[in-house]
């Protein structure tokens, strides 16, 4: 008896382990893949550009 009960006793805890990992992941594209475009997004908007253009020296 006394097993069983642990173990439904550690099945409610468990759940934070997903959550965090599923927090780390978003975090994570966010920081790499998004979050270097949000500064450039307003300077766009308000200049109608976002630099020099690669293309236009070759």
């Amino acid at each position: 008896m006394t097993g069983q009960s642990s173990s439904q006793a550690a099945t409610p805890i468990q759940w934070w382990k997903p959550a965090l990992f599923f927090l780390v992941v978003i975090a994570g594209l966010w920081y790499v893949k998004w979050q270097p475009y949000y500064g450039k997004a307003f300077t766009a908007a308000e200049t109608h550009s976002i630099g020099k253009s690669i293309l236009a020296q070759a």
